[in-house]
Order: C-alpha cells, then structure tokens, then sequence
C-alpha cells in the first residue's frame, strides 16, 4: 500500500482517538440523536445544492476544452466525491478528471487542470471568509490566526501563482532544479496544470463572473449549513464567527487523512470552539451532524449518478487509484 495513504489512515486513527479520551461520547451521542430529522433532511438539500452549483463552476472551467453538459458535470462531480468518501487523499479528483477527460476526448491532464483551478480558486474563496470573519469579529484569539496563517498563505501562493505563472516557471528553473530534480519536475507539473486551466479565464466578462459567483455560491451555501446546523445546537454566532468556523474546518481538510476527511474535520471543530470559549462536546456533536450530511448526501448522489451513467464501484475505484 502507497506511503501516503497509510500515513492519511494514521493520521485520522490517531485524531479519532484523541477525540475519543477528551469528550464525553455519550454527551455527543445525545446531541447528535436528538438533532431532528426534518432539520437533518435540510441540511442534506442544501448540500445538494452545493453540488449543483459546484456543477456549474467545473463546466465553465471546462469550457475552453469542451462543451461538457450541465448534467455531465454533475454526475462526474458526484462520482468523484463518492470515490473521496471510500478512498484517501483525494483520489476522487483523479477519477473526475479520468472520467470527464474520457467521455469529451480532452485529456487527462487538462481535464486534470480544471480541477486544479477549481481548488485554488475554492480555497481562494475560504481564505476570504476568513479574513472577513476576523474583520467582522475582531475578538478572534490569536491561536485561531496563528494556526489559519499557513493554509491562507498557501492558498494565497497559489493564487499569484495562478495569475503569474510563468514567473513561477523560471524561478522554478532557477533554484528548484539545483536542489532537487524530483521536485522540480512536480513543481513544473503543477504550475502547467494550472497555465493549462488558467484559459478558463479567457473566454470574457460574463464567464468570469459566472465562474467567481459559482465559487463563492458554493460556499455561502455550505455556511448556511453551518449556520442552520449550529442554531439547533443553540450555538449562537455572528456572520463574522460563522464566516471563521465555515473557513477555518473546511481548509483544515487539506491535512492527509482517510476517507471523507473523518478525524481532521472534528479537530477543526474541536479546536475553535475551544478557543471561542465553547465545548469540546458541542464541537463534536455539529461536526459530526454536519459530517453525516454532507456523508450521506454525497454517497447517496455518487450512487445515484454511477446508476444513471452505468458506472461500476469497482470501476470507478480503480480509475482514482490508478489514475488511468
């Protein structure tokens, strides 16, 4: 088995029981069964929507290689976060850009591009909410801005990369290759990728605009589920805290961990609500109801989508591990 997966199981085993010693689990328990079905079945069509609109925002990222269908890219999308639910690090990104580039004849690695695009520009979007957030909420701890410092200057990296990315080439050129060949080859692999799917951003105005109100769309809708969530807890918080919490548990995800980000999730929440003066139980029992929606939703989609394009688990399993 791959290092890296074995290590993303490590990471999430030893997460889970962390969070086992330091929360009372029955307490969550009765928080999480008491959450309420109609509330949860709301919760679960705002994902939906999630996923409609994400639908959107990959077919015009995809534009200037295909006219990829509307329906299309939904189904694709769908797959590849069921294929995330049952494999590590993201594998469900591989298997969307293999099954996109299939079916349109473009091509794995600009297929592969788009979805490249589309993380910069998603977490793009979160370190927004978070700088927002602090604006509306300047009593965040420092603990909460020190530890989002290094995701958002990630994030912020690869967007100037994104709009210079040529400049990237040759510095790359310059002082990667001199240290490490390896690494050089990844880093120039990566930054053509996002040159490829930068055309994207070359088709006017009106796409532009299409693309940014699709990415942002995405998260205002998750942030409402946040919020809907947190107000059956009886959690109270501001547009500025609830900008910080959206921001802050989603790009948290980016650490390895196993399939469907279980661990890393309950972490963030964990560690804000902490230093928000909240409790670890709280903490737990929102994420895990959040957890289960987006879970269920998106297992319940990807099935749904593999039914209707004549997909295969095992198949479709196969792509994101192998990556052909």
């Amino acid at each position: 088995m791959n290092v890296k997966i074995i290590a993303s199981y490590i990471i999430s085993i030893i997460i889970i029981a962390g969070i086992f010693l330091f929360v009372d689990v029955n307490e969550v328990a009765g928080n999480v069964l008491g959450f309420g079905m109609l509330h949860f079945l709301a919760l679960m069509l705002l994902v939906v929507i999630t996923f409609a609109l994400r639908a959107v925002l990959w077919r015009e990222l995809l534009r200037p290689f295909a006219a990829v269908s509307l329906t299309d890219s939904f189904h694709i999308n769908n797959i590849g976060f069921l294929v995330n639910n049952i494999l590590p690090l993201r594998i469900g990104e591989i298997a969307k850009a293999v099954l996109v580039g299939r079916k349109y004849s473009i091509g794995k690695v600009r297929a592969f591009s788009t979805v490249v695009v589309n993380r910069i520009l998603e977490g793009a979007v979160l370190v927004l909410f978070f700088i927002a957030g602090i604006i509306l909420a300047p009593t965040v701890s420092d603990e909460i801005k020190r530890i989002m410092i290094v995701p958002a200057l990630l994030f912020l990296l690869m967007l100037v990369l994104f709009i210079f990315p040529h400049i990237f080439l040759r510095v790359a050129g310059k002082i990667i290759r001199g240290i490490s060949a390896g690494i050089y080859e990844r880093t120039r692999k990566f930054i053509e990728d996002i040159v490829m799917g930068e055309k994207a951003f070359r088709q006017g105005i009106i796409p532009n605009v299409a693309i940014a109100l699709s990415a942002v769309a995405v998260w205002a809708v998750v942030a409402g589920i946040y919020y809907l969530a947190l107000a059956r807890f009886g959690i109270p918080v501001g547009l500025g805290e609830l900008l910080i919490i959206t921001a802050f548990t989603s790009l948290v995800t980016i650490i390895p961990s196993a399939p469907g980000f279980i661990g890393t999730f309950q972490a963030g929440f964990i560690f804000l609500f902490i230093a928000m003066g909240l409790g670890a139980e709280e903490a737990t029992a929102v994420s895990v109801v959040i957890h289960l929606a987006f879970f269920v939703t998106t297992t319940i989609l990807g099935m749904a989508s593999m039914h209707l394009t004549g997909m295969k688990i095992g198949e479709v399993a196969g792509i994101g591990k192998g990556g052909k």
